[in-house]
């Protein structure tokens, strides 16, 4: 779901899968979104449902595709496992990653400077 104002398209993007479009708020997805994909376009405050297979077991991310929403953290894994061999990966939060990149800068947290947080900063949004 595009839950961000102002009017944005979102390009969502997905890693080491692809995916099929199930449905665009309830309604059919459009004519050229028929067949596996691995982007789309997600309109301002609309919900794309979708299909995926994991044919292989592993984490997986997805993220919106511009540069600047990507590196600020607009995105996130999914974890596809066999239930009957399960495995545990230890997987970073937003909180987590920006303090291990702030002890690596050798910076508070809080003083940490990441490309493209500014965007959300002029749009009033917080990470």
């Amino acid at each position: 779901t595009n839950k961000m104002e102002g009017g944005m398209i979102h390009p969502y993007h997905m890693h080491g899968v692809q995916f099929e479009v199930v449905s665009r708020n309830g309604h059919e997805p459009y004519p050229n979104e028929h067949g596996l994909k691995d982007t789309i376009g997600v309109n301002p405050g609309e919900t794309v449902r979708l299909k995926v297979r994991f044919e292989k077991a592993g984490v997986f991310m997805y993220h919106c595709h511009i540069i600047e929403h990507e590196d600020g953290g607009m995105m996130a894994q999914i974890e596809a496992y066999d239930p009957d061999h399960p495995k545990t990966y230890h997987l970073m939060d937003m909180d987590t990653l920006t303090k291990a990149f702030a002890k690596e800068r050798g910076v508070k947290p809080e003083d940490l400077h990441l490309s493209g947080m500014e965007s959300y900063e002029k749009m009033g949004m917080k990470m």
